[in-house]
């Protein structure tokens, strides 16, 4: 079990765990000759058959409340001492915010000093301090009286620690590990020596891990849990990890964390929920400035509110509200960390809060998709995130999600996957309500059933013209798959480039079907030599209106494009003549018409013709007798089915 103290400076903490375990936390010599603790200081109280007690020792100093904050994260108890001649004080109170806002799950109060003061002043302070911590996330806080000079106290207190221990249960070691680094240290013969208290999940002997932000390879060569050699360590547990590979001491900060190898990269986002303090002087504006205690990190960041009030830019004290944090520099988290905010100067303790998403777009997204993610965040578990977004008619890509929520491999596969329709996109795994997945395949099998109604003589629908009308409200790995899965169960029929039901018979005639595959042929067969009209006009041996005609059936079907009045391109050829386009370009050579015409292959005058048609679309631009490539992505989007061949 880990205890970290709190409390006013000079009340006694360190004095404290001298008494109780027989260890001077205050191990730097600055600390000594000033006689406070500017440091975090550890020390063990063990008992007969149990784990020890750890103690974490905080300094209680106003400048030194980053080193408070970072001992305080991820403990099992608090223990706040106020001395009976000081009384309450304002780091006193502010620790106990602090408790509070981290989520501190138990609190005993110590009052110190009982020596220097009448009874009556020690009965008035435990009444006092007994109505300052009532506060919800305790419920019965213990109290015990003390003095550190005669030692009465001292022993029940202990007696009460030794008992608490003995029926502490550990943290399950669930989710993927997560250390935040409070000191870094060499060790002759030992080499690199880290410490912290495990966070979520847990480590053992061998483990590759990555030191972040920066992301170097380490391993764990050796553990200590508690003051003693061991094969693992798990989350509630103090542990010092000695790393082997290239790190060194001058490369890790205060607040660097050690995780798995293989997490994703530390964002400089982060959304969470916050709640500002109802005793805070400041509200928390849109966009202002502040600082964030994560861990044992202290990060610069702003404060951008998602969910605020269209009549207020601000949180007011008593708040919760939604928030993005842009921080100044990429700092790993997990899903439910606990965080304490502070104004920028660091002068006012504003509030504190959780993480809810620690890998969210750069853009700051305020959509009610967005907004139903992030309540399914605050959810309890991740079965009933996963339910509620389901629910919702969301989208869920799987990996995501169990980044997200911190999920090992086995966690991840017991969730209820069973409730939604699972399948693979681009290499991506993702899950959709059942409903969704139906609606999908109805709207897909419908707007082929007009298609046929509107062209009858057609063979199908081209799949350009549904992709896009799919794309248009829904997203695209879905949209996808359900037109795949429509075709390998043969409800669909996919030929070409068209897609048809498979009961559809197209009634267009057999002499225009023949004709329209020659005109295909006679195109395709072109190459980038784009043929006239008057050359496909004399390869079919019809009149130029018929031929017209089929071309505009063919243009309006997406599977030609009309270079100019005497020249029709398939998608497949224009793809094919900007990609040496860009190819030119990308090697530093003039777009001229000559350059174009030796590179395609063609001749001066339907050079011309297409660089003026790539112009019009805006793929190209000229500039004097040369031209440049606009936007090298516009092709794909304009001539999408690519490689295609259409019947």
């Amino acid at each position: 079990m880990i205890v970290a103290t709190a409390g006013h400076v000079d009340h006694g903490k360190t004095s404290l765990i001298r008494h109780l375990t027989g260890v001077d936390t205050d191990r730097l010599e600055e600390e000594k000759r000033r006689g406070l603790s500017i440091n975090l200081g550890y020390a063990y109280l063990s008992g007969p058959q149990i784990l020890p007690v750890g103690f974490i020792d905080v300094p209680g100093h106003q400048r030194f409340i980053n080193n408070m904050i970072a001992g305080v994260s991820g403990i099992d108890a608090g223990l706040l001492l106020v001395a009976a001649d000081d009384g309450i004080m304002p780091q006193t109170l502010e620790h106990l915010d602090v408790l509070e806002l981290l989520g501190v799950p138990e609190l005993l109060v110590v009052l110190s000093k009982i020596d220097r003061v009448q009874q009556e002043r020690v009965d008035g302070l435990c009444a006092e301090l007994q109505e300052l911590t009532a506060r919800p996330v305790w419920g019965r806080v213990r109290s015990f009286t003390i003095s550190n000079h005669t030692g009465e106290g001292i022993e029940q207190l202990r007696a009460y620690l030794l008992r608490r221990a003995a029926e502490h249960r550990a943290v399950p070691a669930q989710g993927r590990f997560y250390l935040s680094i409070d000191r870094a240290f060499s060790v002759r013969g030992t080499g690199l020596v880290v410490t912290g208290t495990v966070a979520v999940g847990s480590v053992k002997t061998g483990d590759h891990l990555q030191l972040m932000p920066g992301g170097d390879a380490v391993r764990a060569r050796g553990l200590r849990v508690h003051d003693a050699q061991a094969n693992a360590a798990q989350a509630g547990q103090r542990v010092a990890i000695n790393l082997a590979g290239e790190a060194e001491v001058g490369d890790i900060a205060r607040g660097f964390c050690l995780r798995l190898s293989g997490e994703p990269e530390a964002r400089d986002n982060l959304d969470a929920e916050v709640q500002i303090l109802p005793g805070s002087p400041v509200a928390l504006r849109h966009h202002a400035a502040v600082k964030v205690y994560l861990g044992a990190a202290r990060i610069a960041a702003r404060a951008l509110l998602l969910n605020r009030n269209p009549n207020s830019s601000q949180l007011l004290p008593g708040d919760q509200g939604l928030v993005r944090l842009r921080l100044d520099t990429r700092q790993p988290c997990y899903h439910g960390q606990r965080f304490v905010l502070r104004d920028d100067g660091e002068g006012v303790l504003i509030g504190g809060g959780r993480v809810l998403d620690p890998y969210p777009t750069s853009a700051v997204e305020r959509s009610s998709q967005r907004m139903t993610y992030l309540d399914s965040l605050r959810m309890d578990s991740p079965a009933s995130a996963l339910n509620a977004l389901l629910s919702a008619g969301q989208l869920i890509d799987v990996q995501a999600f169990s980044d997200r929520w911190n999920l090992t491999e086995q966690a991840l596969s017991q969730l209820p996957f069973d409730h939604g329709r699972r399948f693979s996109f681009e290499s991506t795994d993702w899950l959709v309500g059942h409903a969704q997945w139906q609606a999908v395949c109805t709207e897909i099998d419908s707007l082929v059933s007009t298609w046929h109604a509107e062209h009858p003589q057609e063979l199908g629908m081209p799949v350009a013209r549904l992709r896009a009308r799919l794309l248009v409200d829904r997203p695209k790995p879905l949209c996808m798959a359900a037109m795949t899965d429509l075709i390998r169960s043969r409800q669909l029929i996919l030929s070409d480039g068209v897609i048809r039901q498979a009961a559809f018979k197209n009634q267009m005639p057999e002499r225009k079907r023949r004709h329209l595959m020659a005109l295909r042929r006679h195109i395709e067969d072109a190459g980038v030599d784009v043929p006239l009209l008057s050359e496909l006009v004399k390869s079919l041996s019809l009149p130029s209106k018929d031929v017209e005609a089929l071309l505009r059936d063919e243009v309006r079907a997406g599977r030609l494009h009309k270079v100019s009045e005497r020249r029709h391109a398939t998608p497949a050829q224009l793809l094919s003549l900007t990609d040496t386009l860009i190819g030119l370009q990308d090697d530093g050579q003039e777009i001229s018409v000559i350059t174009t015409k030796q590179a395609w292959g063609t001749g001066r005058n339907i050079t011309v013709e297409l660089l003026e048609y790539f112009d019009s679309v805006r793929v190209t631009q000229r500039r004097g007798n040369v031209r440049i490539v606009l936007d090298r992505e516009l092709p794909a989007k304009l001539y999408s089915d690519r490689g295609s061949k259409t019947t």
